[in-house]
């Protein structure tokens, strides 16, 4: 059994080219790491375009925030399975027509979620200044 790396690539998906993973090579993500990541997706998403540093990357900010050794490629496939898992999320809320008690089972990751990808984006500031519906959203 190989040891846990905490996101450091396995030298078999590092030497995979096509970028494809076995579920024993992910990297493992705690929920406090996840909340992170969303809610620097989610400052990302809120910020003026005009402020944006073209010297960081997002990818970059996020592991910073998350303060993880996730590579990012790691990242953007976490953001991915986040957005996957919250929109999976509303369409079961929509199938049982449940609402609030679902939310409670995905908590502050849900709520982050929501303010990122839901109906309102991530510029819920902006939108109400100038009339726009969100211009940006994160991953």
């Amino acid at each position: 059994m190989q040891p846990d790396h905490r996101g450091s690539p396995s030298p078999s998906a590092a030497a995979d080219a096509s970028g494809s993973k076995n579920k024993s090579e992910t990297a493992r993500w705690t929920e406090e790491e996840e909340v992170r990541l969303l809610r620097t997706a989610l400052e990302i998403a809120r910020e003026p375009v005009e402020s944006f540093d073209a010297t960081v990357s997002p990818v970059e900010r996020v592991r910073r925030a998350v303060g993880g050794d996730f590579t990012a490629k790691e990242i953007v496939q976490k953001t991915k399975q986040l957005r996957k898992r919250y929109e999976d999320m509303c369409c079961r809320r929509l199938r049982n027509s449940s609402g609030e008690a679902d939310a409670d089972v995905f908590g502050t990751s849900f709520e982050l979620s929501d303010q990122i990808w839901g109906s309102h984006g991530g510029d819920k500031e902006n939108e109400k200044g100038n009339g726009k519906e969100g211009d940006r959203n994160a991953a």
